[in-house]
């Protein structure tokens, strides 16, 4: 577990990286967007999952608001809210846990750019299970998050870059140099988003389809989630390539005007999109902008 008082030996160079990676993608001013205090005024969340400017996590004040997430879950209160001395701090270093991570492997500014919207990210009490919170955030891949790990082995796996086993790696666990060096090799961003770029309230789990129903019938927050992912759009360096899995989200993604060639879509969840047996069946493969990408 996380030592309160002991930072760990690596987070300082770790978020160089990712805030660097962060300039380099361009993605300040919707870091500063999606923390805005009038944004999702009205849904039902914890908009900690993004932190709105560089420089503010805080490893200890983090991991103490997943304890109280904990705790507010076994007391059974949904009302729990993170309280940090920064209105603007949040659990990670920027967008999301999973985008801190792509961007510290940014070794220069990228020449196009990869989206990966997803629905929505985890109750924030779930977020504990990780133990190390900082640690985690520089490392995702110490966690078998089944999305994670299956969207790097398909990537990995289409480009035969996984030296970790010769097994296919929907079964083992992806190595995290083998995902950093393709990124580098890529020279792309690759930025993972949520249509609800806020964590679920405290108990409320993974399988409770009804919270992301009742988050979406909310008109302020379907605004606040086209502009947000029209400004990532503008921001976005160079070509930009989205892959997403459902039809709302090409709704969502068109009317915040990207092209019909800038969206992939498989309209299945994520954890049948990267499956082996659905990408056999459909041929689905990540494509790079380079062909050399991985080498």
């Amino acid at each position: 577990m996380y030592t309160m008082n002991v930072p760990h030996p690596d987070l300082a160079e770790f978020a160089a990286r990712a805030e660097q990676g962060y300039r380099w993608a361009n993605l300040t001013g919707l870091l500063a967007q999606i923390r805005r205090s009038e944004r999702y005024g009205d849904a039902n969340g914890v908009m900690e999952l993004t932190t709105g400017e560089l420089g503010l996590f805080d490893p200890v004040e983090a991991q103490l608001q997943l304890v109280n997430a904990v705790e507010a879950k076994r007391l059974g209160n949904a009302a729990f809210r993170p309280i940090f001395s920064h209105r603007s701090r949040g659990l990670p270093h920027g967008l999301n846990p999973y985008t801190d991570w792509t961007m510290s492997c940014l070794t220069r500014k990228p020449t196009h750019t990869y989206i990966f919207l997803g629905l929505d990210f985890y109750d924030v009490a779930a977020l504990a299970d990780v133990g190390d919170w900082a640690y985690y955030l520089s490392n995702p891949f110490v966690d078998r998050d089944p999305f994670w790990h299956r969207i790097w082995a398909w990537i990995l796996w289409q480009t035969r870059k996984n030296s970790k086993t010769s097994k296919e790696s929907w079964v083992d666990m992806v190595d995290r140099t083998d995902a950093a060096n393709y990124i580098q090799n890529d020279g792309g961003a690759f930025i993972f988003h949520n249509q609800l770029p806020y964590l679920r309230p405290a108990g409320t789990g993974s399988s409770d389809d009804k919270w992301p129903e009742n988050e979406r019938k909310k008109k302020g927050v379907m605004e606040d989630i086209v502009e947000d992912l029209a400004l990532l759009r503008q921001c976005s360096i160079g070509p930009v390539r989205t892959y997403c899995t459902s039809k709302l989200a090409v709704a969502l993604l068109t009317r915040a005007g990207y092209e019909g060639n800038e969206i992939v879509c498989w309209s299945a969840h994520p954890s049948q999109c990267f499956h082996p047996s659905t990408v056999r069946a459909r041929g689905v493969r990540f494509r790079p902008f380079r062909s050399d990408a991985g080498r």
